[in-house]
């Protein structure tokens, strides 16, 4: 397409694979250089091309686009260009680099160095931010505008929907939709006209009379005068879904009141599923889609919202099913893309997203404006559909919602509202039917979503698990998974599913270029015991796995929590703690400091031990014995958790600690301390605390090693030396060690620890990796892992840290080799390392 505009720019020439003509569908992009190539190429970002051809006076520069800017350039002589396109017509085909940027199952995305995975869903957030200062901007301008007349369930859905439809008369007329072209976006009659025969809509005048054009006029004016957005693809919309002011005091006058208003997000459970996830989710179900014909395919998305999946769904059915552009493919779409949508924004927002995504045809999408949970709806749509996909509302039912659909004839049976939408669709839907829905991660383990699990279990063939940290949505802090699937059916049962998993430092490269932290297939089997279906599996499974046979900590110490006051319900007068303490105070510790040292002990407060005022006791009594204190609330988010104490006194401890005592004097409290601060010890309580505290039960399932004097005296010998270098950090008058030194002897007690528990190389290095790049405080040195993402070889931690392998590694017989200047030997050297490192 020539001269295509974007923004406030042009591009002199764009390509895409199809309508419509968006970010999505861009394929390339071709400007002139005007003096600066690659501010030429940076020019381009907001297209969502992933490359760009800029065109010099004596060559042709070639980028690939990046959500940091430009890669640096292919140049191409002016004279060679035509044997350069020949050269690469074929992985430039529109066709090629759409299949690599929607990451269609067989498009061999490296063979594109081009694409960029990043590129598209970094230029969405950008158009959807700037989608939502628009309509943000113009809700709060028209609410303020009406002030007091501005009352009711009504007024609000008409304040919604009048914004929406001038933004979708914007939109259409910047895509060049027919009917649109040459529309005045300031005519405030003739835009509702337009929208509303475009949206089969009868109620098409604007709301609110003579009372409310003022203010609509001076809104339309505003949206008029906004920058072009003819490029903008609807997944754009997700952001503006999430992030608009649906929850908050939309008129300055409820503001004023100090009322807080309706949390409709929090009501409704809105959580916008990221277009990142739903990418992937589709790329991941379209094998198994393909297996429908393609006249039986029906996609059902309850609760859609702005309708990310159905969008989705609408470019993957539309693309790779073989169909020709025209009105005979936009019916067979319309026909088989159905949702329901209680809430007026996104019943507005959902129609706009389905609209854009089909120009230039009408909106007649079949999104039912109903709650789903009313009698029969989603029984009847899963009845119907072949592809459920859905990021139903996680929250639970309030005591009114459970009235309400008492009376309502079709009571709610489950806690959350996730588990009752599964419940009302999975057992409906045919043999061979697809799903794939997003949930908290409660639904892989928790008693209230088990019958979901059985179901899954035995009617259903899952193909993915996959598990996010709670930083995956924009709004919500939920924990949450994905489960892929379908019915079963007698053909090609698989008896292996993929499990993946991002942790919290991950989300950005998943959201960048749908990198997991961790991926492995695992059998169905894994998943079932005595107690029922389980899906949860841990961080570090294998390693667990393996170890599953070790004692465990409880069979060595006595693990307790400390003692807790009563609150409320204190006798009157009655002191707990003192801090500083008083005289004659019994001394002990209330709280875990966040800056605490693990080679310290936290202050010393006055605590009051009188039965009159302990709720319960547990270990929390003085025991005049060494013991080691543990952290009962989590240190760190991240897989650093615990911060293990010696307490040498056997002072009293409050419930925010736990106790770890020895059963046998014979058992060291240095050797317990370095196990509790050990990387095992931490990426245990990493892998199965998840969100919550530092638990009991937890701690006396620690793995330990198996008893073997000697080495538990190495590991004792190794803690002592780490904690006499790191206690001299506190003392006045002796020189301080140096950080390096204090490092290493961490790294030597660790390693030791480790030792003992003897893991195979490979599961040592998959519990070590987990560390890297995570700070690691209170051990009196920065710490951020073992061993260099480039470090190759899977060799235990203590081997090393050996001289033996320091003097056998390929750069220290380099330096002795020095003089002999042999380029053979240092090829051999460098190929001997390269062997050693499996590559």
């Amino acid at each position: 397409m020539e001269n295509y505009p974007f923004e406030n720019r042009q591009a002199a020439l764009a390509g895409f694979f199809t309508k419509p003509w968006d970010t999505r569908s861009a394929c390339l992009a071709v400007v002139s250089a005007n003096g600066n190539s690659r501010a030429a190429a940076a020019y381009c970002l907001p297209l969502g091309a992933p490359t760009i051809f800029v065109c010099g006076s004596s060559t042709m520069d070639w980028y690939k686009l990046t959500p940091a800017g430009p890669s640096e350039p292919h140049s191409v002589p002016a004279a060679q260009i035509e044997g350069f396109f020949r050269e690469h017509s074929a992985e430039l085909a529109p066709e090629k680099i759409y299949a690599a940027k929607m990451r269609r199952p067989g498009a061999n995305v490296r063979q594109l160095w081009f694409v960029d995975a990043g590129l598209m869903p970094s230029v969405e957030r950008l158009n959807g931010e700037t989608l939502h200062r628009l309509v943000e901007s113009s809700i709060k301008e028209l609410a303020a505008a009406l002030g007091g007349r501005l009352r009711g369930h009504k007024a609000f859905t008409d304040l919604y929907k009048t914004v929406f439809w001038l933004l979708a008369a914007k939109l259409l007329k910047e895509k060049g939709v027919d009917n649109f072209k040459r529309i005045a976006l300031t005519d405030v009659d003739d835009v509702f006209r337009r929208v509303g025969k475009h949206y089969a809509d009868v109620d098409d005048l604007p709301p609110g009379g003579t009372v409310w054009r003022p203010a609509i006029d001076a809104v339309a004016h505003s949206i008029a005068t906004w920058g072009h957005f003819g490029n903008i693809s609807t997944e754009s919309l997700a952001y503006l879904y999430e992030t608009a002011l649906i929850d908050k005091n939309t008129t300055p006058r409820s503001a004023k009141k100090g009322k807080t208003g309706t949390d409709i997000r929090k009501e409704l459970g809105i959580h916008s599923t990221p277009p990142v996830l739903i990418d992937h989710m589709l790329a991941q179900l379209w094998p198994l889609i393909e297996q429908i014909n393609p006249s039986d395919r029906n996609v059902f998305e309850p609760a859609c919202g702005h309708a990310g999946f159905l969008v989705a769904a609408m470019r993957w059915l539309r693309e790779f099913s073989g169909l020709s552009e025209g009105i005979e493919r936009h019916q067979y779409l319309r026909d088989r893309l159905h949702g329901i949508e209680v809430d007026p924004f996104a019943h507005e927002l959902a129609k706009l997203s389905l609209t854009l995504s089909d120009v230039p045809y009408g909106n007649s999408w079949r999104i039912n404006n109903k709650d789903m949970y009313e009698p029969g709806l989603l029984e009847r749509a899963a009845k119907e559909c072949t592809v459920l996909l859905a990021n139903p509302p996680f929250e639970s039912f309030s005591p009114s919602d459970k009235v309400r659909y008492q009376r309502l004839g079709q009571p709610v049976t489950a806690i959350t509202k996730t588990v009752e939408m599964l419940k009302r669709t999975l057992p409906h839907m045919q043999s061979g039917s697809v799903f794939g829905f997003v949930a908290p991660q409660g639904v892989l383990y928790d008693r209230a979503s088990r019958c979901v699990r059985e179901f899954l279990h035995n009617e259903c063939e899952l193909t993915e698990i996959s598990l996010f940290a709670d930083n995956l949505f924009e709004q919500a802090d939920h924990e949450t998974t994905i489960l892929l699937g379908r019915r079963k059916s007698p053909k090609q049962m698989h008896d292996s599913l993929w499990y993946r998993r991002v942790r919290e430092r991950g989300i950005t490269a998943f959201k960048k270029r749908l990198a997991f932290s961790c991926e492995f297939r695992v059998n169905q089997s894994a998943f079932t015991s005595s107690e029922g279906v389980n899906y949860y599996l841990p961080e570090l499974y294998d390693v667990w796995n393996y170890l599953s046979t070790n004692p465990t900590l409880n069979s060595l110490a006595n693990v307790g929590q400390g003692l807790a006051y009563h609150g409320k319900y204190l006798p009157t007068n009655a002191w707990t703690i003192h801090d500083p303490p008083h005289e004659n105070d019994n001394l002990g510790y209330a709280k875990v400091p966040s800056g605490l040292n693990i080679y310290s002990l936290p202050p010393a407060v006055g605590m009051n031990l009188e039965q009159i005022v302990l709720r319960y006791t547990c270990a929390g009594l003085p025991t005049g014995c060494e013991r080691v204190l543990l952290n009962y609330a989590r240190v760190s988010r991240e897989a650093w958790k615990l911060k293990a104490m010696i307490d040498p006194y056997g002072r009293a401890i409050t419930s925010r600690f736990i106790s770890i005592q020895p059963r046998e004097s014979t058992t060291s409290c240095v050797y317990l301390w370095a196990l509790l601060n050990s990387p095992i010890a931490n990426a245990f309580a990493y892998s199965q605390t998840m969100k919550r505290d530092i638990l009991v039960g937890t701690i006396r399932k620690l793995p330990i090693p198996s008893f073997v004097p000697t080495r538990i005296d190495m590991v004792i010998k190794a803690a002592l030396a780490y904690l006499k270098l790191a206690r001299q950090l506190d003392e006045f008058m002796t020189a301080s060690p140096s950080a390096i030194q204090i490092n290493n002897a961490l790294l030597r007690m660790d390693a030791e620890v480790l030792k003992l528990y003897d893991l195979p190389p490979r599961l040592e290095r998959q519990l070590l990796d987990l560390f890297w790049g995570v700070e690691r405080k209170g051990v009196g040195c920065e710490f951020r892992g073992y061993f260099p993402p480039d470090f190759k070889p899977c060799i235990p931690l203590h081997e090393y840290l050996s001289d033996d392998y320091k003097r056998s590694t390929a750069g220290r017989i380099r330096e002795n080799l020095r003089p002999v200047q042999s380029k053979m030997a240092l090829a051999m050297l460098d190929a001997a390392e390269s062997y050693a490192a499996g590559e």
